[in-house]
């Protein structure tokens, strides 16, 4: 037993020389041997080969088989399936192929680039219990001869009984925990190593099961082996999960082996038990270092660089963006210089927790230096969300706080990269970010900027326009333009589309489409929308009462508006004025809505509809034709007419198609007791095709353009 341990070997396994090469860098202050393997299956053999291999770092993506399999296969050989494996990967990163990592075998798993100081610490340690488990054996092998010994030298009992004084006393005195079973692994033996480490007594633990300490933390997988291994008359060894008799926790590095009679049969288990506690909790805090920053107990740099990698591989597969948000927080040099560091941590403290508390489930908000902030998001998909969220950040941050009863204001700058390249590495991401960043602070506290400039110029002429759209109305840069509707048959002018357009000094005339957008988006199109109604209610007032005729004002209405309560309110009060009017003048109004809406299954937009129906107004479905809905939706919907959108108008009457799908929808339209609105009518061909397919009403070029208020009541007076 006092004999020259034999010297340990590290078996090091990886398909690229320059990592093998690496890892021999890394190791070259470890006592022990170091053989390589660039295989699976050399690893197979190298492991045939030695007999003293204390620990395998085994790479995961190998070809011909990889990390999983080879672990697998380790385990069914008696001679490997105790040498501890860990694994060292630069994929496989998430905790779906840890715990596959885990599953087939490993105990540890470290991620390329190793670090290596904790490489080698876990290395020092994996040996030092190998050395520990060398002795054990030794001890197992003396317990297994001296007790098979004791059967066979029956005559000899003087000397038997001498030598199991003496491996009593040796177990007594093992720095380890020795448990005895019988075969049906119920406790026969305990040593006082054991008692004291887990609290109990001899009495207590007599009979037990082998497993009855187990902490109910291990994984299945590793209970279900110790079932198996006892089942079959297998050795069993792994890192287990304890639990004391005070109701404390310990880990132990455990070894299990069946004991043998003169018959060859199972007569009991040895279990030892090696308390690793405190490599453990170790290992924990080196884990938390490496990748929490001390301050604010967020990821660092390391994680957040790993948390960008995994959102790269995500958003590569959706082809999504992955926006990176590097901060900067001015001041802070301020703060520790007059209050000290001790206020300074306190402020990252408590935007670090603002951070948090603005960002969804699965962000994640890093501090990546002193002053510097990274948030990596999920979900946005544009660079105006992007910006919208760089400017809820700013405001997040510009909350005043007190520190020491003194009130103190922070300001940052962002810089955005929305890593749509994911060529770039993480690394070049942060830069990119950052360089954006720097581009911000010229700007001045309080702005933001964009890697790609394109995109920053894009996004900041859009939110410019939001800001500039927020005084077009009260400034009165509005204008309700108007185009003519008039009767197919006669000619005669019925109604007018009443069309939103926008003059700005700085911006001239902005296309609606593009300031439309923005206000969907920004919400407002509520207020747009209701200054719309109000306005179109004045005129068909107005033009009724000085051409005395009924004139029907349509009013585009955006399906937000439908969510906002407003509408409903003051589509009641027109109705309430026209029938205070007890014979005056009504406004006669017709909303437009699109086949988005019709489609839509809210049941509080299906009753508003049903509402603004029941109190008088008419309602039409715009561009009808160019959504996924059909005519038969109309049979459930609360709409008059049908407006088909131009697409189907040009080229009539030529295009045959279009010619046929035309003349339907105005027969199916007609079957339905609906009124039929063509657009974009441009010529007189034009016109008496829908006259002779009997379409009621139409509207284009041909008839009038849009046209100022002034001009349209031109307009109404030459017709």
């Amino acid at each position: 037993m006092n004999a020259a341990l034999p010297r340990p070997v590290i078996l090091v396994t990886d398909d690229v020389l320059a990592n093998r090469v690496a890892m021999r860098q890394v190791l070259k202050s470890v006592d022990a041997d170091i053989i390589e393997a660039s295989s699976g299956n050399e690893t197979l053999m190298l492991m045939l080969k030695h007999d003293n291999v204390a620990l395998i770092l085994l790479d995961i993506n190998m070809p011909e088989m990889n990390g999983y399999e080879v672990a697998e296969l380790l385990r069914y050989e008696e001679r490997s399936r105790c040498v501890p494996i860990i694994f060292v990967t630069a994929a496989y990163k998430d905790e779906r192929h840890e715990m596959l990592g885990y599953i087939s075998g490993a105990v540890d798993y470290i991620e390329k680039p190793v670090e290596r100081d904790i490489l080698t610490s876990k290395v020092n340690i994996f040996l030092q219990l190998h050395e520990q488990k060398q002795k054990l054996e030794s001890l197992n092998k003396q317990l297994k001869e001296n007790y098979q010994q004791l059967k066979i030298e029956v005559g000899e009992r003087v000397k038997a009984e001498q030598n199991l004084r003496k491996l009593s006393e040796a177990v007594k005195q093992s720095p380890a925990s020795v448990i005895i079973t019988d075969a049906n692994a119920k406790i026969e033996f305990v040593n006082p190593t054991f008692t004291r480490l887990a609290g109990y007594s001899t009495d207590q633990v007599l009979g037990e099961s082998l497993r009855f300490h187990q902490s109910g933390y291990n994984p299945e997988s590793a209970e279900q082996s110790i079932l198996t291994s006892i089942e079959t008359g297998q050795s069993w060894c792994g890192e287990l999960h304890n639990r004391k008799q005070d109701g404390n926790l310990y880990w132990s590095y455990t070894t299990i082996s069946p004991l043998y009679d003169a018959g060859g049969e199972i007569s009991n288990y040895l279990c030892i038990e090696e308390d690793i506690t405190v490599r453990k909790d170790y290992e924990r805090r080196l884990l938390k270092q490496a990748n929490f920053d001390e301050v604010t107990d967020l990821p660092n740099r390391i994680l957040a660089l790993d948390r960008i990698s995994q959102a790269f591989s995500i958003a590569e597969g959706d082809e999504h963006f992955c926006p990176l948000f590097f901060i900067d927080i001015d001041g802070l040099r301020r703060i520790n210089e007059t209050l000290g560091h001790d206020a300074g941590d306190r402020v990252l403290v408590e935007i670090s927790r603002r951070l948090k508390e603005m960002v969804r489930a699965g962000d994640t908000v890093a501090r990546i230096g002193s002053d510097e902030f990274l948030i990596i998001p999920q979900g946005i998909n544009d660079a105006t969300a992007a910006a919208a969220m760089a400017t809820k950040i700013l405001g997040v941050i510009e909350e005043p706080l007190t520190i020491d009863a003194q009130p103190v204001r922070m300001s940052s700058c962002i810089g955005i990269s929305l890593g749509n390249n994911f060529n770039d590495d993480p690394q070049t991401a942060i830069q990119n970010a950052e360089s954006a960043m720097y581009r911000a602070k010229e700007m001045g506290p309080g702005n933001y900027h964009f890697f790609n400039d394109d995109i920053n110029r894009s996004t900041q002429e859009k939110l410019h326009m939001e800001l500039l759209l927020h005084k077009a109305v009260e400034e009165e840069q509005m204008q309700l333009w108007f185009q003519p509707i008039v009767e197919v048959a006669s000619g005669k002018p019925v109604a007018a589309e009443a069309l939103l357009r926008w003059h700005n000094k700085e911006l001239g005339w902005v296309n609606p489409e593009d300031f439309i957008e923005i206000a969907e988006g920004s919400g407002q199109i509520n207020a747009l929308g209701l200054w719309v109604l109000r306005k179109a209610e004045f005129y068909s007032k107005y033009w009724q009462s000085k051409f005395h005729r009924d004139l029907t004002v349509a009013v585009n209405v955006s399906v937000n508006q439908f969510h906002d309560p407003r509408l409903f309110a003051e589509v009641k009060r027109i109705h309430a004025d026209n029938e205070k009017k007890m014979g005056g003048i009504e406004a006669k109004l017709e909303l437009e809505i699109t086949e988005r809406l019709l489609l839509s299954d809210s049941d509080k937009i299906g009753k508003q509809l049903i509402d603004i129906r029941d109190l008088g107004f008419n309602m039409s479905i715009d561009d009808f034709g160019t959504g996924y809905s059909s005519l038969s939706y109309l049979k459930r919907c609360p709409v008059n007419t049908v407006k088909i959108d131009k697409s189907f108008i040009f080229g009539l009457p030529d295009d045959q198609e279009n010619a046929t799908l035309v003349t339907a929808i105005v027969a199916m339209a007609h079957g339905l007791n609906l009124k039929v609105i063509a657009e974009g009518v441009e010529t007189e061909e034009q016109w008496d095709f829908l006259k002779q397919v009997n379409c009621d009403l139409m509207q284009g070029f041909h008839i009038g353009k849009p046209m100022p208020a002034e001009d349209f009541e031109s307009f109404l007076s030459e017709h």
